[in-house]
């Protein structure tokens, strides 16, 4: 069963906002915005499709199983297209649960950079988050 589409804002960019701070300010000057930055990738790690495959698969990071809530958020951003970003919140709320949450699985992430792009979830306000 396919999980509906989560909201995404087309070919956006995290520079667009308001520095919050001197610190913010100085990196926001120093940015280079990239065309895409999925035109770097170069290594596309297989991604378990099975229940069976989901299930033997152990995270090489945390020498731990991966967890059925983070195959759903990985599931939710899988579907975030090329060029475009979604929230911790848009996910955490297609999910029922919370950003923090989908931000914890996210930074376990095993299969990053691709298949699972979380490099396209950013903050409500726009900012690189973790």
């Amino acid at each position: 069963m396919a999980l509906p589409s989560v909201a995404t804002t087309a070919k956006s960019s995290h520079f667009a906002a308001k520095p919050r701070s001197a610190a913010h300010a100085r990196l926001f000057k120093a940015a280079v915005v990239p065309d895409s930055i999925d035109d770097d990738v170069s290594t596309i790690i297989e991604y378990p499709e099975t229940e069976e495959a989901r299930h033997a698969y152990v995270s090489p990071q945390t020498k731990r199983p991966v967890t059925e809530f983070q195959y759903r958020v990985y599931d939710a951003c899988r579907q975030v297209p090329r060029g475009s970003y979604t929230t911790y919140k848009a996910i955490s709320d297609h999910l029922g649960s919370g950003p923090r949450a989908v931000g914890s699985a996210l930074a376990k992430n095993p299969f990053c950079p691709l298949p699972i792009p979380c490099h396209r979830v950013l903050t409500t306000d726009c900012y690189i988050g973790g």
